[in-house]
């Protein structure tokens, strides 16, 4: 233990490692071995064999890091020393750069030309595949000179307050918390995206399965390290993101959350997989939502970038009246467990603004059975009920490709946003609810108006009414056969 001491004394009285040489840090997953057993002022070779002698750092093997802290020389504020060791509050361990096994570059490979009160930095290139990712990982509690164990502590606090410094705004980052054993235990391993600049992420954001609602969430566990991920997707990407600083934060009130510019982008191919998006700091859900596929087993992809997609796979067909599936993209909530993050939604319809929406879309390049289709829900309450929606459905089809029409029977036109419609009544929606549906008379077209136009002609025919609450938002293509090739290429919805 000389050499331990020495150091020890060192650091806390002289704040210099100019005496002491460290090895180079490894790109391994929570390995760094900081030892050098040919440090000047200890060259014995026999330093600390003995198993029984080094009882002050790496020998808690249960996990349990109340006795151990390896931060109690620095301080609270974040900061980085040399070679890339990291302390901040009660923590202090290595940073790394790690990257997948998928051809994914990363510049630098280790931080070892990084001196005190540096900025910890990676950039390069995603592989093309969903497994890519890059990422700083910081190992919270870990000894120096050790072995590099880190030891599991639980962090505490209302969540992290960071600080990143993303170049490229369209490659999405998101932090991932990992306890000791997330290589062999997925619930142990928890995820939320952020944001650019200074951002608050409460705990309460981070679950199991970030990329969608769901999984299970973070509860205090202890933890073995903390990283910024770059996340690949099916495309090859750029990455260019620095960590300026992180620390734990204990109060949520008075904290600004920028949540300006993430994007998100993945595929889908699940029949009920989704993924969280934003488009100019509003979320949205986006939904594969293969619902009625008979047999088939997951027989439908779509490419997402943040609220646009297309159908690249379709490999099935519907022998009823039902669609095989409506992928689409959706402000609001169908239940407590699919909804777009921080959605004004459920509002009462008497106090509903113009409810302006976009949408641009190509339905008609595609061969099949399809349609494009805005499909918008009501409920009786502000609660989601069981089978949402109870209140009714509202649908409006710009584009039908086929022998398909909507629930109901046809009836008069009207005109509505400039365009002329069929309006299809007398119907009733999946789950029993009064279904009204407003088809394009003739061509395809891409879609800027006031969905309060549709709710007020809905409500003279008794099918909305007042005291209804508008629940979602959906834009998709309702598909009984083909439909690759479809694709969203724009959409949003505003003034509620």
């Amino acid at each position: 233990m000389k050499f331990k001491t020495l150091f020890l004394l060192l650091t806390m009285l002289l704040f210099s490692f100019a005496s002491i040489t460290f090895e180079g840090c490894s790109s391994d997953v929570g390995s760094y071995d900081g030892n050098d057993s040919t440090s000047s002022g200890d060259t014995d070779t026999d330093t600390d064999t003995d198993s029984d002698t080094d009882t002050d750092s790496d020998t808690d093997a249960d996990g349990d890091s109340d006795t151990v802290n390896y931060n109690n020389v620095w301080g609270s504020v974040y900061a980085v020393h040399d070679k890339g060791y990291v302390s901040f509050d009660n923590f202090a361990g290595w940073a790394i750069p790690v990257i997948d096994e998928e051809g994914t570059t990363v510049i630098p490979e280790n931080f070892d030309s990084i001196s005190e009160g540096g900025t910890l930095c990676i950039n390069g290139t995603l592989a093309p595949t969903e497994d890519a990712y890059a990422m700083i990982q910081y190992n919270l509690n870990q000894p120096m000179t050790d072995d590099g164990v880190p030891i599991a502590v639980s962090p505490g606090g209302d969540g992290l307050l960071i600080n990143i410094n993303n170049t490229i705004p369209t490659s999405p980052l998101k932090i991932q918390l990992q306890g000791s054993d997330y290589e062999t235990n997925p619930e142990h391993s928890w995820c939320a995206y952020i944001y650019p600049d200074s951002t608050f992420v409460p705990w309460s954001s981070f679950d199991t399965t970030c990329w969608i609602k769901g999984g299970i969430e973070y509860n205090l566990e202890p933890l073995s390290s903390i990283s910024f991920v770059s996340p690949g997707t099916i495309k090859e990407r750029p990455y260019n993101y620095c960590v300026n600083s992180m620390q734990l934060y204990t109060d949520t009130k008075d904290t600004e959350i920028d949540t300006a510019a993430l994007i998100g982008e993945g595929t889908l191919c699940s029949n009920t997989q989704r993924l969280r998006v934003t488009k100019d700091g509003v979320s949205y859900l986006v939904m594969n939502n293969v619902w009625n596929p008979g047999t088939a087993v997951n027989p439908q992809c779509i490419d997402v970038y943040s609220t646009t997609f297309k159908v690249t796979k379709q490999n099935t067909s519907s022998g009823s009246s039902a669609p095989v599936s409506y992928p689409s993209v959706m402000y609001g909530g169908k239940s407590s467990s699919e909804i777009s993050t921080d959605s004004v939604l459920p509002k009462i319809v008497s106090s509903l603004g113009a409810v302006n929406t976009v949408w641009n879309q190509n339905a008609g390049v595609a061969s099949g059975t399809y349609n494009a289709s805005y499909d918008v829900w009501f409920n009786k309450s502000a609660t989601f009920p069981a089978s949402p929606p109870d209140g009714a459905y509202l649908m409006i089809w710009p584009y039908k490709q086929g022998s398909i029409v909507p629930a109901g029977s046809g009836g008069s036109s009207v005109t509505i946003a400039g365009k002329s419609w069929t309006v299809w009544s007398g119907g009733t929606g999946p789950t029993g609810a009064p279904y009204i549906a407003y088809v394009l008379n003739s061509g395809n077209s891409n879609l800027s108006f006031s969905l309060k136009d549709f709710i007020n002609d809905a409500k003279l025919r008794g099918v909305v009414n007042d005291s209804m609450y508008l629940a979602n938002v959906q834009a998709g293509f309702e598909i009984w056969s083909g439909g690759v090739g479809l694709a969203t290429t724009d959409f949003s919805v505003s003034d509620f």
